[in-house]
């Protein structure tokens, strides 16, 4: 690995300083094109670090972080509007402003690891609460494991037609895992996660 300082020039972009790391003949086909050493693949790590300065320099810092904000703002936006129409009533969430994650609660069962095996099948993946307690960590192996009815999901990478649909299949794994769900009673429950995880 070297560190190689660049003087890049990308189409109609001003030219702009900027520093990529990695081997030198990659970083060079990178910034000048693959004609230099011809042709390499490259991570996205180098297109990032080679893109990135190039774009801040172009709308500046807070030009670029309030597109951020702009681009998953819509993306909340649309994900509030699938939850509320196919998982108002069996859970309970926060809408958020912007980010890549709704948090839900789930109201029918105290539980929501069944529902993620139901989910599994058809293919949605959520990520379980009881991963972010530090409650549910300190229980010793062979122990029964409190119940947590808390899951997230992420909206990051899909678009609003995805979403709809993956909250629609949610929706019918919360009905089946609610359907197929024995009957416990007095099952302890791990205290909600805190907010902005």
């Amino acid at each position: 690995m070297q560190l190689l300082w660049a003087h890049a020039a990308f189409h109609k972009w001003q030219s702009c300083p900027c520093w990529a790391t990695g081997a030198g003949g990659r970083v060079a086909a990178a910034l000048l094109g693959p004609g230099v050493t011809g042709g390499v693949h490259i991570h996205c790590t180098v297109l990032c670090m080679t893109s990135l300065p190039l774009v801040a320099h172009r709308h500046g810092f807070d030009g670029f972080l309030r597109s951020v904000q702009r681009h998953y703002a819509v993306k909340a936006a649309a994900a509030e509007a699938a939850a509320q129409e196919h998982l108002a009533g069996v859970c309970s969430w926060h809408a958020t402003a912007s980010g890549m994650f709704l948090w839900f609660e789930l109201k029918c069962m105290p539980d929501a690891d069944l529902m993620n095996e139901h989910a599994l099948q058809l293919g949605v993946a959520c990520v379980l609460g009881r991963f972010f307690s530090a409650q549910h960590a300190l229980i010793a192996d062979g122990q029964q494991k409190p119940d947590c009815p808390y899951f997230r999901v992420s909206f990051a990478g899909l678009s609003g037609q995805q979403m709809d649909e993956g909250f629609r299949r949610l929706r019918l794994a919360i009905d089946r895992a609610a359907a197929a769900r024995p009957a416990t009673a007095g099952a302890a429950t791990l205290h909600a996660p805190q907010a902005g995880v």
